[in-house]
């Protein structure tokens, strides 16, 4: 008797991408397996980029000025000052992680159900797009 493994289906709609998921199939009550293949060019390119932004997005004003003037009209304390930032600034990173991972699972769903149709459904909203245009001016 021969065992046999999993079929694995691919699951996106351009075999030439860089990046990859492959579906393992699984029970009908399990969340999704997916693992993820990716160009190491790729994969830097994304690792480079989402640090830069996460960088940038920390470095603006609106968020470390708050807790500054909050801080200066209390008159907190340096350590006091810093753990509440640092409170606040971990909540902000554990639910947007936790938001992204949210969103992510939700999109692999979504996929599983209306993936196939996303190329014409995109095409369909493009030309609707055009054509309002067209007609708009």
């Amino acid at each position: 008797m021969v065992e046999r493994s999993p079929r694995r289906q691919a699951v996106g709609s351009n075999p030439t991408s860089p990046i990859i998921f492959v579906a393992k199939q699984r029970s009908a009550w399990a969340l999704p397996a997916f693992s993820l293949k990716v160009n190491e060019a790729v994969f830097t390119t994304i690792a480079v980029t989402g640090f830069s932004v996460a960088f940038f997005h920390a470095a603006i004003p609106t968020h470390w000025l708050p807790f500054v003037l909050t801080a200066r009209a209390q008159r907190w304390n340096h350590g006091k000052a810093l753990a509440i930032t640092a409170l606040a600034g971990s909540g902000h990173v554990l639910f947007t992680a936790f938001l992204g991972l949210l969103l992510t699972l939700f999109g692999f769903a979504l996929h599983e159900k209306i993936g196939n149709s996303s190329p014409l459904t995109a095409g369909g909203a493009l030309l609707l797009f055009g054509l309002f245009i067209c007609i708009a001016n």
